[in-house]
């Protein structure tokens, strides 16, 4: 194994949504959000970028949505920013070492966003995921956390520690905030992050055996409204010597929108990152995913820019019972438990 990646079970995942970004007019998107400025705010987390899928490129640029998508040596990452509506989104998530705390300002750095959600959740516990900002002392951990991870001008607000996530949104005190010229034609950004517990050993080998043979994923994710564009994926092998599976990570560009999933047979586990813009809750993705692997457990969320008035709970696979759940208008959280055959 070498010495730079240090690999553990514990995968680690940042989600930010960025509001009212700051783009400059007269400098091309491609070299103000550039792959390199991109690429500089995750390697921050400590992660390795072993290959990408971007239409950030000199001859591919628009004003509408750019996609950015990496395959890390410890999972994956999406980027999606949309010029005109000023918004812009991230996910970032590592395995072992690196930790994606350490994106959050550099990211904040790069749109200078007026308001950002941020949300940080872990497949542990968060203090055994995070450890070196965390105590018990929740007065003293919000006040290290800003010190140390939030710009000078931002402003932590509604902010919230659990067992296995840490969740608050930053305000940029400097700034008042502003309107896009003109909407984008897409309305919403929709994204879902799956994570998947007890996994069954016969679905994994199952989807070992027939990957790339039916091109499984791309039927799943792709529609004829949002086609797959562009695939990379790699297999690592398992820390567990009697564990015969590979390890995988997935990326997937999407004509509007992401997909990216990391495999951890030796833990049973795999979670699911997919992003889509449009208004439309994906329903048939997540109830094929959870067919596909058959977890014991998987928790869901579901982000929007958007009200999810129309998420309806008795659409979700019906192999499963419906634990936890917590509606916050934009903010979908389920837990799902498989029911006994």
């Amino acid at each position: 194994m070498s010495n730079e990646i240090k690999f553990n079970p514990v995968e680690k995942n940042l989600f930010m949504s960025l509001e009212d970004i700051l783009i400059d007019e007269e400098s091309p998107l491609y070299i103000q959000f550039s792959i390199e400025n991109i690429e500089e705010a995750i390697k921050e987390s400590g992660a390795h970028i072993d290959g990408r899928l971007s239409d950030l490129l000199p001859n591919q640029i628009n004003y509408e949505e750019h996609t950015y998508i990496a395959l890390l040596s410890e999972s994956t990452a999406v980027v999606n920013i949309f010029p005109k509506k000023k918004h812009a989104s991230v996910y970032i998530s590592t395995c072992g070492s690196p930790n994606p705390i350490n994106s959050i300002e550099p990211f904040v750095y790069l749109f200078r966003p007026k308001t950002a959600k941020v949300r940080v959740f872990t497949s542990s516990s968060i203090d055994s995921a995070f450890k070196e900002y965390f105590t018990t002392n929740e007065e003293k951990f919000w006040q290290d956390f800003d010190n140390k991870r939030v710009p000078y001008y931002y402003k932590i607000q509604n902010k919230e520690r659990e067992k296995n996530g840490i969740y608050f949104d930053l305000i940029d005190q400097r700034r008042i905030p502003s309107k896009p010229k003109e909407a984008i034609l897409v309305e919403n950004e929709i994204d879902v992050l799956i994570s998947m517990y007890g996994v069954s050993k016969d679905a994994l080998i199952n989807y070992y055996e027939n990957f790339r043979k039916e091109e499984r994923i791309e039927d799943i994710v792709a529609n004829d409204l949002n086609k797959v564009t562009g695939l990379m994926y790699k297999s690592f092998p398992s820390l567990d010597p009697k564990e015969f599976l590979m390890g995988m990570s997935y990326i997937l560009k999407l004509e509007k929108g992401a997909f990216a999933m990391h495999v951890t047979p030796e833990q049973n586990y795999v979670s699911v990152y997919y992003s889509s813009f449009d208004d439309k809750i994906p329903y048939n993705l997540v109830n094929e995913v959870l067919d596909l692997f058959s977890p014991q457990y998987a928790e869901t969320r579901i982000f929007s820019t958007t009200n999810l008035k129309d998420l309806d709970p008795k659409q979700i696979n019906s192999n499963f019972s419906i634990r936890n759940l917590e509606d916050y208008k934009t903010e979908f959280y389920i837990d799902l438990l498989k029911r006994d055959d």
